[in-house]
Order: C-alpha cells, then structure tokens, then sequence
C-alpha cells in the first residue's frame, strides 16, 4: 500500500513538473510575443490604436500615436475628447456621428468607410509660446468584430501636413501658371 501511494505520489509529481515545464515555455512564447509586439509599437511610424463603442483608448499602442495627439499617455483616454479640443464644433460633431456608425453593425463597413470624415482633417494644436499649430491628421479605421457585434475599432493615423502642404503649394503653382497662360 505504502509503495502504491508512493508510485502514485512519484507519477502525480512528474506529471506537475511536466506541466510546469510546459507553462514555462508557454510563458516564455508569450514573453517573447510581447516583446515583438512592443517593438514593432515603438517602430512603426504611424499611431495605431484600438478604441471601444466609447472612443476609449485601449492599453497598446504605438509610440507614433503619442507624437501625433501630442499626448504621453493614451491608455484609458477617450479619443473624442482628444480630438474636441483640436477641431472646430461642427467637425467634432460629425466626429461622433461617424464613430456612431463605425460601431453600428448594421451599417456595411465599406460603405462606412467610404464617408470617413476623418481620411483628411485640420486641427489645431495649443502652442506654450502662445497661438495655435496648424497640423493635418489622416484618420483609417477598421472595425474589429466579435460575432455580429463591434467590439472595437482599430485606428490609423498619421501626420500629412508636410504632403497636404506641398499639394497645396502644387495647386497653388498650376493656378499661377493658368494665369500666366
């Protein structure tokens, strides 16, 4: 009986250590998945992020996201809020009308998308030596979908001043020409 429970006890034992020896390689896959992940967030050169039915800025994402909203932490902030602050009330309005739509099932996703208020935007910035700095901000989204419901939305974004400027100026320089002609 005795060497029965101890056979029983010795078997249980190397089961646990197999076991823990498969968690620790789990936790091992998973340590270096998140350190992947956390580079490519430091690396990429877009903001990417994940926001919920409220706008509310998930845990992860890109460093790029911090440059671009001007803002070191965005976890647990709420992107409308953001973004109210940096465009006009008519814009912000249609800001919340269209993540209405993001999140609403119902409506196709491509047809949403086409409408995108936000693919090309003017905001202005608070400048500490006083005023205000002119930016453009490209928005794309993508709905995350668990079911038939939106769980999330993933959200791109990037700085276009620079290429909105030159397009500009490109214009600009066809319209003096016109003239000229």
């Amino acid at each position: 009986e005795a060497r029965r429970t101890a056979t029983t006890l010795a078997a249980k034992q190397a089961d646990l250590e197999q076991h823990q020896r498969a968690l620790e390689e789990h936790q091992a896959a998973l340590a270096a998945a998140h350190h992947e992940t956390a580079l490519l967030m430091e690396t990429v050169q877009e903001g990417l992020l994940l926001i919920d039915a409220e706008g509310v800025i998930g845990a992860q994402y890109s460093r790029e996201s911090t440059t671009i909203l001007r803002q070191p932490d965005l976890a647990g902030l709420n992107l409308l809020s953001l973004i109210q602050h940096l465009v006009t009330e008519k814009m912000y309005a249609t800001v919340i009308d269209y993540l209405a739509l993001l999140f609403d099932p119902a409506r196709r996703e491509k047809t949403v998308l086409k409408v995108n208020p936000l693919a090309e935007i003017e905001v202005n910035f608070p400048n500490p030596a006083g005023g205000f700095t002119t930016r453009f901000l490209g928005f794309a989204f993508r709905r995350i979908m668990e079911g038939d419901r939106v769980a999330r939305v993933f959200v791109a974004m990037r700085d276009i001043t620079a290429q909105t400027e030159l397009e500009r100026r490109l214009r600009e320089e066809e319209k003096k020409k016109e003239r000229q002609f």
